[in-house]
C-alpha cells in the first residue's frame, strides 16, 4: 500500500507538461548545437548558416502531439521561439520549418504528412502562420521578397490540396546591423500577425513595415 514512491507523481507530471520519446536527447543535441551556430555566426552576420529544417524533422517525430490540444509549441519546447524561420498554428496544427536553401517544409501533425516548397531564391528569414491558419507568410531578406501562402482545413487531406502562393511582394532587403559597441550582429527579422489579412515585419534596425494579403 505504502510503496509507491512520493518522486513517482512529480515524475508523472514531469511527463505530463513534456512527453517526447526517448529521442529527446537527440533533439536537445541539436537545439544545443544551432545555439552554438548562433554564437558562432553572431560576429560574421551570416545566421543563414543555420539551418533548422533537419532539427524540425527531429522534434516533429519526436513530439508527443497530444500534449498540443492544451499548451501551445513554444510552451513544450521554449528553444523554438529562438528561431523565427519555424511557425505554428495551433488552431490548424501545423509547423513550418524554413530552410536557407530557400524551401519551406510544412508538417501536418494530425494527418502525419508534410509538404516542402521552395519559397525563396535565398534563405528563409522568418515566417508566421495567421491565427486561424488560413495563411503563411514567408520573408527571405535576401531575395528582398515577402509571400503570402493560402491553406486549408483540407491541407495534404488525402493529397487533394496544396499550399500555394497567392501574393508576393517587394520587402526589405538584408542590411548590415552593428550593435552598440560596434560589432556585428546576425540580421534576425520577425514577422506578426496583427489582423487575419495584414502583419508586421519587424526589422532589427526597429523599423516595422505592414503588409497585407
Amino acid at each position: 500500500m505504502g510503496g509507491q514512491k512520493e518522486g513517482d507523481g512529480k515524475e508523472n507530471r514531469v511527463f505530463e507538461y513534456v512527453h517526447f520519446n526517448l529521442s529527446l536527447r537527440n533533439v536537445l543535441r541539436h537545439f544545443n548545437k544551432l545555439r552554438e551556430d548562433c554564437t558562432a555566426v553572431h560576429s560574421t552576420n551570416d545566421s543563414h548558416r543555420i539551418d533548422v529544417k533537419q532539427v524540425g524533422e527531429i522534434l516533429v517525430h519526436c513530439l508527443d502531439t497530444s500534449l498540443l490540444k492544451h499548451r501551445t509549441l513554444s510552451e513544450i519546447f521554449p528553444p523554438i521561439t529562438k528561431f523565427y524561420m519555424v511557425g505554428y498554428c495551433a488552431n490548424t496544427r501545423r509547423i513550418a520549418f524554413g530552410g536557407r536553401n530557400g524551401t519551406i517544409v510544412v508538417h501536418e501533425l494530425r494527418a502525419a504528412k508534410s509538404q516542402t516548397i521552395q519559397a525563396h531564391k535565398g534563405a528563409v528569414t522568418s515566417l508566421a502562420f495567421s491565427e486561424d491558419g488560413k495563411y503563411l507568410a514567408t520573408y527571405g531578406a535576401e531575395e528582398a521578397k515577402l509571400s503570402f501562402w493560402q491553406t486549408s482545413q483540407t491541407f495534404l487531406g488525402m493529397g487533394q490540396s496544396q499550399l500555394r502562393c497567392i501574393r508576393s511582394q517587394p520587402a526589405p532587403a538584408v542590411f548590415p546591423v552593428i550593435s552598440p559597441g560596434g560589432s556585428p550582429q546576425p540580421f534576425r527579422a520577425r514577422l506578426v500577425w496583427i489582423s487575419s489579412k495584414s502583419l508586421t515585419l519587424m526589422l532589427p534596425n526597429g523599423k516595422e513595415h505592414r503588409f497585407t494579403v
